[in-house]
């Protein structure tokens, strides 16, 4: 399996480097669903919703060039191929680090190029300020803990001053979770800017491959 390091990207302020194998030759190939439900509670802890989740996978068997045979396990994308065609896969590692994800898979024979970045394949940890906070923390969770640090605070404010308790809290609250908003808006875009710099880089490198 030949190995070939094609780019460094910063995303979100963390070096990533990318990565592409040349897998070799399909023999076979199996996908496999499974479904489960995710339900979802509201404040006051009554079930709000259930959601019926599918999960699929897709196991591509490959022979290298030296007749050694693998898989490559996909999750929650199909790359089409018929046996006989050759792949090529795209990683991206944390610099320093030694797990990789798997971003991409070229097809060599047909020339497409499909993204694979998804809840199965996901990038390392990115630091805690380069993920959303509202994706990280959850809104019920931000909205509590707010909640009770405008409270605290407020009330330590009314005591000391002599304001409005509630008035004091109600604009804690709302500054915060301004804040959080701004940031997780601001993480998002910058977030996605990233994926679509590694989606580019790839693309890039297959096109001038072919």
């Amino acid at each position: 399996m030949v190995r070939k390091e094609i780019a460094t990207v910063d995303l979100v302020g963390v070096p990533f480097v990318v990565d592409a194998y040349e897998l070799g030759e399909v023999i076979a190939q199996h996908e496999k669903t499974t479904q489960h439900l995710e339900s979802t509670n509201n404040l006051r802890g009554d079930l709000a919703s259930v959601t019926l989740v599918s999960n699929r996978a897709q196991t591509i068997w490959l022979r290298r060039d030296d007749g050694k045979e693998f898989r490559l396990v996909v999750g929650g994308v199909t790359i089409p191929h018929r046996t006989g065609h050759r792949l090529k896969a795209f990683y991206a590692t944390r610099r320093g680090a030694d797990k990789a994800t798997l971003i991409a898979v070229q097809n060599l024979t047909t020339g497409e190029t499909f993204d694979t970045v998804n809840e199965h394949q996901q990038l390392p940890a990115l630091g805690f300020m380069a993920v959303p906070l509202v994706a990280r923390l959850g809104a019920g969770l931000i909205v509590i803990g707010t909640g009770c640090v405008a409270l605290f605070v407020g009330f330590v404010f009314a005591v000391a001053s002599g304001a409005s308790l509630m008035t004091t809290a109600a604009v804690i609250f709302f500054g915060i979770n301004a804040l959080i908003l701004k940031q997780s808006f601001t993480a998002t875009r910058r977030l996605n800017d990233g994926i679509k710099a590694l989606a580019s880089i790839v693309r890039g490198h297959a096109r001038a491959a072919a």
